[in-house]
């Protein structure tokens, strides 16, 4: 059965999201494969901690329970994973650390089925979702990356573009929306990322950034961290019906994902970087 108000927090890094959700009065269970990290967690977090709103594990997602996997923790913080090649992506690997495993049906079955659980561990996303399959009890909304790899891998190697939507829509989620990270704003049936090549939209980006005043068309980032009073580099999307968009079916999205996937490779130049958008999805 879901518990309305409890959240998951699945690649917890420095405790941003988990702030936020228990500030909306959510319980949370958080999950940080780094220990440093987790650590961390549990120090700031200690009050929360011992009401009894928070648990903090330090643990891998991964495909099975009761295993042992390595981690490799990144100079880079935010890019350490379960797989080696994505942690060490334009930074070097600082520690590998062996880590129990569980998935994420296991971690339900022990804490319970959230309304809400957040995905975001670097590349693993759609190994967590498939232990959903088949099960009965799964959470109302979930979010994750499309994809952790660099757009230039993807165009090799087109079906990573769409393996968390597939592992989502196995695990019986049926409506989607997407969000591009950078800005927080829904991805549509609009051209998003040629529209902000345009010259008028780089020079009002430009304007923004040195004036610190944003329009929510061209950027909902600052507007969401003004509101959580936290760095607008660590904030995350809003969740379930707070999106701003619409829900698609799994057609419609899919050629959202191949539509905008297509307009971002062809106006950025640097091909190392990832196609930073997240999957809302929503059973």
């Amino acid at each position: 059965m879901v518990q309305s108000n409890l959240v998951y927090d699945i690649g917890a890094h420095h405790g941003d999201d988990t702030a936020w959700y228990l500030a909306k009065g959510y319980r949370v269970v958080a999950v940080e494969a780094n220990p440093l990290l987790a650590e961390e967690l549990e120090q700031h977090f200690s009050a929360a901690i011992k009401a009894g709103n928070l648990i903090v594990l330090n643990v891998a997602v991964a495909e099975k329970d009761n295993d042992w996997i390595f981690f490799y923790v990144s100079r880079d913080d935010w890019r350490s994973s379960a797989t080696k090649n994505l942690a060490e992506r334009e930074a070097a690997i600082d520690q590998t650390v062996e880590l129990a495993s569980t998935t994420l049906a296991g971690l339900f079955e022990k804490y319970g089925t959230p309304y809400y659980c957040k995905i975001d561990i670097e590349g693993n996303d759609a190994v967590a979702i498939r232990s959903l399959a088949g099960k009965t009890s799964q959470p109302r909304y979930i979010s994750c990356e499309i994809a952790c790899h660099s757009i230039a891998e993807i165009q090799q190697n087109n079906h990573l573009l769409f393996t968390t939507l597939d592992a989502l829509r196995a695990a019986g989620y049926t409506s989607f929306q997407l969000i591009d990270q950078e800005s927080l704003l829904p991805l549509t049936d609009e051209n998003y990322y040629r529209r902000i090549q345009q010259f008028y939209s780089r020079v009002r980006t430009k304007l923004e950034r040195i004036t610190g005043w944003y329009t929510a068309r061209f950027s909902n980032r600052h507007l969401v961290a003004c509101t959580r009073k936290v760095d607008p580099d660590y904030v995350t999307a809003p969740f379930g019906e707070a999106l701003s968009g619409t829900w698609s079916d799994y057609e419609t999205t899919r050629k959202y994902i191949r539509r905008h996937y297509d307009d971002f490779y062809a106006t950025t130049q640097n091909k190392q970087l990832i196609f930073w958008v997240d999957i809302h999805a929503r059973s």
